[in-house]
């Protein structure tokens, strides 16, 4: 008996409040389904509710080992061609899920990320960018929905919502549970598109995400550890070379925001260094893996990122535009420096 075309794979922590809305959504939707429900030791009810309300459900008791490991726990049980990931704040409207299944159903080779709105229509993600150092920006963070349409490629998918064929998954085996919690899905993108996966958003399928943007000192620690992980682990030596004197500088500028925050930012900020040190064989050997896979070299991923650092998503002051205004041609220097170097290598 041939199994479901897409399995919903959703990771609950506390999350009843919104799992009503996002998994009737999912009932309401055509396409051959089911539904498979990591939880990683709620306290708020959700296990009795589901298992009250949507006894259909696959759902899977975990030990919070975090999203990405939640994830890959949840893919270990589905049975579907594609996985729709979907944060559990989600809502998938009429039609999105349909519309994905048969864009990626004429190429395998590509993930789908959906455009995603808040609650209030304005735009939360149509796909995300990347700087070279590691820092990522939502595109079209906080427009008017009607600014993106049509199918179009993204660097970056957003983790909140996107589908992706089973082999895809498999071949890079998932989320990277070392991260946890955020920067996952910039990690999969990227080792996705080292095996030559194409990432587009389908700013036909719409999702709605109850988002907020806020930055605390836990998310920063899990944001500067999870960043440093992930660049160790993707570039080429040779790209690492001509990167560094950008590197350093996005060092500085995340120093001096930790030090304008306050000293709870700053020793959240030390304290990924220190993550990042105590990890390093970890680390190295997940990059020794990424390496020995990759079929494109580093320019396939440099042509697409950012020379310009997100300044404004962290303060709207004028010192955010001085700031970018002083430090963009330096990093498009540095970034086009070593887009350079990999395309004379790759021509001789």
């Amino acid at each position: 008996m041939k199994g479901p075309t897409v399995s919903v794979l959703i990771v609950t922590y506390n999350s009843l409040n919104h799992l009503g809305p996002c998994l009737d959504a999912i009932s309401a939707t055509g396409t051959d389904h089911e539904v498979v429900i990591v939880d990683n030791g709620s306290s708020d009810g959700t296990l009795t509710w589901l298992h009250e309300h949507h006894p259909r459900c696959k759902v899977i008791e975990a030990a919070n080992g975090g999203y990405a490991m939640g994830n890959n726990i949840a893919a270990a049980h589905a049975e579907g061609d594609f996985f729709l990931v979907l944060n559990p704040d989600t809502v998938v409207s009429p039609g999105a899920v349909d519309h994905m299944v048969n864009l990626i159903s004429a190429d395998r080779d590509s993930i789908i990320t959906p455009k995603l709105l808040q609650h209030d229509g304005t735009i939360n993600a149509c796909g995300t960018t990347m700087h070279f150092t590691g820092i990522t920006s939502c595109n079209g963070l906080g427009e008017r929905a009607e600014n993106y349409s049509g199918v179009f490629e993204s660097l970056i998918l957003s983790g909140a919502a996107f589908l992706i064929s089973r082999e895809a998954w498999d071949s890079v085996e998932g989320f990277d549970p070392a991260f946890f919690m955020y920067m996952e899905d910039v990690d999969l993108s990227l080792r996705l598109r080292l095996l030559g996966y194409r990432i587009v958003c389908d700013a036909e399928a719409i999702v709605y995400h109850d988002y907020t943007l806020r930055l605390e000192p836990r998310k920063l620690f899990f944001l500067e550890r999870n960043r440093l992980m992930m660049i160790a682990k993707i570039y080429e030596g040779r790209t690492w070379r001509r990167l560094w004197p950008g590197l350093v500088m996005a060092e500085v500028a995340t120093w001096a925001y930790s030090v304008m925050k306050g000293p709870r930012f700053v020793w959240a900020r030390f304290m990924a260094y220190v993550w990042v040190t105590a990890r390093l064989p970890y680390i190295l050997g997940t990059r020794s893996r990424v390496q020995g896979k990759r079929r494109v070299r580093d320019n396939s991923l440099l042509s697409l990122m950012s020379p310009v650092l997100p300044y404004y998503s962290l303060t709207k002051s004028s010192l955010a535009k001085n700031l970018s205004l002083m430090t963009t041609p330096l990093f498009r220097h540095v970034q086009r420096s070593a887009l350079n170097l990999v395309e004379q290598k790759v021509s001789r």
